[in-house]
C-alpha cells in the first residue's frame, strides 16, 4: 500500500499551513503537466498536418509521366503510396487534436472536482486562526486580570490592620472588582480554548478530508497521463507500421521492374526502323560526265539539281589530246589520290 497523504502532511506549529500548501503546489504542478501535455498534442498535430499536406502535395505534383514499361509501375505505385503516407499522416493530426481536447476536458474536470475541497479547507484554516488569536487576546487579557486580582489582595492584606476603614473598604472594593475582571477573564479564556479547539478538531477532520481529495486526484492525474501517454506511443507505432507495410509493398512492385523488359518495351514502342541509311561514296565527275553526259550525285537523290536544276555550259576541252583510255586512266589516278 503506498504512503497517505494525510499522514504525511502536517506541522507541529499551530497555525501552519505548510502541508496545505505543498498539497496546492503539486496540484498547480499537476495542472500545468496537463497544459503542456496539451501543447504539445496540438504541436505534434500540427507538424503532422504540415508533413501530410507536404506529402500529399509533392505526391500530386510528381512528374514522370512519359516513363514507360515496369519502371512506370514502380514510379506509379511509389507515388501513389506517399499520398497513402500523407493521408494516413492527416488521420493522425487529426487523432492527435481529438486527444488534446481530451486532456483539456479532464484538466478542466479536475479543477471544478478539487475546488469545494479548498474552499473548504481555507474557511476551516482561517476559523482556526480567528479562533486563534482570540484565545491569545483572550490569555493576555486573563494574566493582565490575574496580575491585578493579586496586586489588589496583596495591598489589601498589607493595609488591613494599619488602613482606616474608608481606605480598607476601598481595598476591599477594588480586590472585589478585580477579583470579578479575573473571573470574567477566565471564562472567557476557557470558552475562546473551547472554540478554538472544536475549530482544530473541524479543521483536522477537513485536513484530512482534504488530503484524500487531493490524493485521489494525483492519482487518478497519473493515470490519465500514463494512459494518454501510451495512447500516443501506441499511435506512433502503428504509423511506422502502416508507412513500413507501405514501403514494404513498393519494395515488392520494384522487384518487378526489369530492364531488359523495359528496353524491348521502348524498342517495341518508340522504335524507328532497322534499316540504317548507306554510305555516300564518291563519284567521279568526269567519269559521269563521259557516261552520262552530264554530272550527277547520289547527294540529291540522283536527280540532276532537282526541279530547278538548269544546265550549266561545258567547260571547253584544253587537255592534250590521248586516247579515251589513258584519260580514264588519270582520272582513276586521280580517284587514287583522293
Amino acid at each position: 500500500m503506498c504512503s497517505q497523504f494525510a499522514d504525511n502532511f502536517w506541522d507541529p506549529e499551530f497555525n501552519s499551513v505548510n502541508g496545505y500548501e505543498v498539497l496546492m503546489k503539486r496540484s498547480k504542478d499537476g495542472r500545468e503537466m496537463c497544459k503542456e501535455y496539451e501543447d504539445f498534442l496540438k504541436q505534434r498535430s500540427k507538424a503532422e498536418r504540415s508533413y501530410a499536406e507536404n506529402l500529399i502535395n509533392l505526391a500530386r505534383k510528381a512528374g514522370g509521366k512519359d516513363e514507360i514499361g515496369t519502371l512506370k509501375g514502380s514510379w506509379v505505385a511509389l507515388v501513389e503510396q506517399t499520398e497513402n503516407i500523407g493521408l494516413k499522416h492527416m488521420d493522425m493530426c487529426n487523432q492527435l487534436l481529438d486527444e488534446a481536447r481530451k486532456v483539456e476536458e479532464f484538466r478542466e474536470k479536475q479543477r471544478e472536482n478539487k475546488r469545494k475541497p479548498i474552499e473548504t479547507i481555507k474557511a476551516s484554516q482561517a476559523n482556526k486562526k480567528d479562533w486563534h488569536n482570540k484565545v491569545v487576546q483572550s490569555k493576555k487579557a486573563y494574566e493582565s486580570r490575574c496580575k491585578e486580582k493579586d496586586t489588589s489582595e496583596e495591598a489589601h492584606s498589607k493595609n488591613k490592620l494599619i488602613a482606616p476603614p474608608k481606605e480598607l473598604e476601598k481595598l476591599q472594593q477594588r480586590c472585589d472588582k478585580a477579583k470579578l475582571a479575573y473571573e470574567t477573564a477566565e471564562n472567557t479564556y476557557k470558552s475562546f480554548i473551547e472554540n478554538l479547539e472544536e475549530a482544530r478538531q473541524q479543521w483536522e477532520q477537513e485536513m484530512v478530508k482534504f488530503c484524500a481529495t487531493m490524493q485521489h486526484m494525483e492519482e487518478e492525474r497519473i493515470k490519465f497521463l500514463r494512459g494518454h501517454l501510451w495512447t500516443f506511443t501506441n499511435m506512433c507505432s502503428l504509423q511506422c507500421v502502416h508507412d513500413d507495410q507501405v514501403y514494404e509493398n513498393v519494395r515488392s512492385i520494384l522487384e518487378d521492374c526489369d530492364e531488359m523488359q523495359d528496353i524491348d518495351t521502348f524498342v517495341i514502342r518508340k522504335g524507328s526502323s532497322k534499316r540504317r541509311p548507306a554510305c555516300i561514296v564518291f563519284e567521279d565527275y568526269y567519269k559521269n560526265k563521259s557516261n552520262n553526259g552530264s554530272p550527277s550525285s547520289s547527294l540529291n537523290g540522283g536527280h540532276q539539281g532537282g526541279l530547278h536544276a538548269r544546265r550549266l555550259p561545258q567547260l571547253p576541252d584544253r587537255t592534250p589530246s590521248v586516247s579515251s583510255e589513258g584519260a580514264y586512266a588519270c582520272v582513276d589516278d586521280l580517284s587514287t589520290r583522293f
